[in-house]
């Protein structure tokens, strides 16, 4: 019998990585599924990590006991608000769990955008505190034109009280 090893590269990986979230949305199309983890690079309706946009911050005291405070760039990533100053989205995390997240911007003056609602469970959820990092992902699907959000928590890895990398939580 031979031995059959392979390196792994950093595609593979991506993929795989890409699958797990992809494998957990409800409305996927699972007739390419194969073909993609196949390596199959052909344009077929599906999500792909080309079409995200992201964000990604660490985290303030303001965001960890109050609200999630957001960039102005990222509410063009958002659902419109249609002429209001409140959205609800939902973003799925790295463990496939749903949390419903309420987005607001100030009615009058400088929007500011915030994340209230939802914020401080996904908070308490993943134990996160000042210096820890989440980034947000926007997914959006060929076939059926629907958009996907994720939601994704590092808990900085710190020692002797310096910060050397991050890890998912």
């Amino acid at each position: 019998m031979e031995n059959f090893s392979k390196v792994t590269s950093e595609t593979d990986v991506k993929r795989r990585l890409t699958m797990r979230f992809v494998k957990s949305l409800p409305s996927f199309n699972w007739d390419h599924a194969a073909d993609y983890e196949a390596g199959d690079e052909r344009d077929f309706p599906m999500l792909h990590p080309r079409e995200m946009e992201n964000f990604s911050k660490f985290l303030s005291e303001t965001d960890v006991n109050w609200r999630l405070t957001l960039p102005m760039k990222f509410l063009k990533s958002l659902p419109s608000f249609n002429g209001g100053h409140a959205i609800e989205f939902e973003a799925r995390d790295e463990m496939g769990k749903a949390w419903t997240f309420h987005c607001s911007v100030r009615r009058r003056g400088h929007p500011k955008p915030v994340i209230t609602r939802g914020w401080m469970a996904f908070i308490n959820s993943k134990k996160l505190k000042m210096g820890d990092r989440v980034s947000f992902f926007k997914y959006k699907n060929r076939a059926t034109a629907e958009t996907f959000y994720e939601v994704r928590a590092e808990k900085a890895i710190k020692i002797f009280g310096a910060v050397i990398g991050y890890a998912p939580c």
